[in-house]
């Protein structure tokens, strides 16, 4: 997955117009109108999926409360592959209205491959923010669910990594904030994107001072009108400048003070004649010096570009969770490793290297025996997999591998080199002791 985080987004090479979903299946039969053809001929009215095209393509779908929108896009380049459609939504948006419009765009497309759908916060609740996949997936049984569904924020970092200012970040920690009504934000380590991280403690607080600062300076946008034409910044925006960039601050230090911030305003916030300089100056001042600070790139049709890249990593996670059921759990960085630990109880990190012989024989014990450890979680950790999961394995003082740690609520009880020597899983789990000859 980390060369689908590192290739490059050609911009130029196919635009996305939208066009009107009211037609039943308007592209079937039809070339795709970009470098890209269908691999075969269809016949009127067939379902198009992505075996079809020569590339691995992903129908990206971006749902907001007064309209759909949703386009082919290539998951490996972000590049549009066909035109886009458009279905507006009137009125007050129901659940049923969004739902048959996002039906509108799917069968526009006259779609069954993978899809993958960003929706904006007030969108989840609608839908129920907890059953939002689910909702989705009923109502999309030509999708066999095979639909991934994420916030915006995702979908903004994805397409940010793969065609924006954070593609050319291939090693390190990157801190992706979408700065709104609400702020989102999104880690990667090493191209990969961390799972498990979460401000909500310290978005809401962002949430509060917003309206403090809307009443305070009588504005109702996500920010005070920024200067224009050089102007010097009025009081208001330089304290919501302010107010953001502690916020930022914080959320840095959270996910371990990244070395690269990249920093995605939205609506009123973008505006052509915003200071860039002015707006940047604030958010450096509450982050150590050696953090490079960007204003993100937002590439035209962003979100439906990052719910196809990211529908294609999260659909092919699954796939291999599915046939990896039995198999360990496998983390990918530091930070999701520490994720993984914050959650408590008894848990045993098994480190293991990728050319080790002997890592793959601990490997199958651990398989044949884990119906022992009742109630303990088991994860993968391999020392080689990029230079922060090196770094915590010199720092737990690991010297050789195959080698085992088991934490108790977070805390390290215990290490051995073999699962048999592991003497704390006596007491690990349900209580159950386990003989280790």
């Amino acid at each position: 997955m980390r060369g689908l985080m590192r290739a490059r987004c050609r911009h130029a090479a196919v635009g996305c117009s939208y066009h009107s979903a009211r037609a039943s299946v308007p592209f079937a039969g039809r070339e795709a109108r970009s470098s890209r053809r269908l691999s075969g001929r269809r016949r009127n009215g067939a379902k198009l999926s992505d075996s079809d095209y020569h590339v691995q393509v992903v129908l990206g779908i971006e749902v907001r409360e007064s309209s759909v929108k949703a386009a082919l896009v290539s998951s490996t380049t972000g590049e549009f592959v066909r035109p886009g459609v458009r279905r507006s939504i009137e009125g007050d948006a129901g659940m049923d209205d969004v739902l048959l419009a996002v039906k509108g765009v799917v069968r526009a497309f006259g779609w069954n491959g993978p899809a993958g759908v960003s929706i904006t916060r007030a969108v989840a609740r609608l839908l129920g923010s907890h059953e939002v996949e689910r909702v989705l997936s009923g109502a999309l049984p030509c999708l066999e669910d095979n639909v991934a569904v994420m916030i915006h924020t995702e979908a903004a970092a994805y397409a940010e990594m793969l065609c924006g200012a954070g593609a050319s970040s291939k090693s390190g920690k990157v801190l992706i904030l979408t700065v709104g009504k609400n702020l989102g934000a999104v880690v990667y380590e090493d191209g990969q994107k961390v799972r498990g991280f979460d401000v909500s403690h310290l978005t809401w607080q962002w949430e509060l001072e917003l309206t403090e600062l809307q009443k305070r300076f009588s504005f109702s946008e996500i920010s005070p009108p920024p200067p224009e034409n050089g102007s010097e910044p009025g009081e208001g925006w330089v304290s919501w400048t302010e107010s953001l960039g502690k916020m930022v601050g914080k959320i840095s230090q959270h996910a371990g003070d990244p070395g690269q911030v990249i920093i995605m305003p939205t609506g009123s916030v973008v505006n052509a004649t915003m200071p860039k300089a002015a707006f940047l100056r604030h958010m450096r001042e509450e982050l150590p010096q050696r953090v490079e600070v960007l204003v993100g790139s937002r590439p035209e049709g962003a979100m439906i570009r990052g719910a196809a890249i990211g529908a294609n990593a999260i659909l092919l996670g699954r796939e291999l969770e599915r046939k990896e059921e039995d198999d360990l759990q496998v983390v990918m960085s530091a930070m999701e490793l520490e994720s993984f630990l914050s959650r408590g109880g008894d848990s045993v990190v098994f480190v293991s290297g990728k050319g080790c012989a002997k890592c793959r024989r601990e490997e199958g014990k651990i398989a044949r025996r884990r119906e022992d450890f009742e109630g303990v979680r088991f994860v993968k950790l391999d020392v080689d997999s990029n230079r922060s999961t090196l770094q915590w394995t010199r720092d737990a003082g690991i010297r050789r591998v195959p080698h085992y740690l088991l934490y108790k609520n977070g805390e390290l009880v215990d290490r051995a080199n073999d699962l048999d020597d592991l003497r704390g899983l006596r007491d690990a789990g349900s209580g159950v002791e386990v003989e280790c000859s």
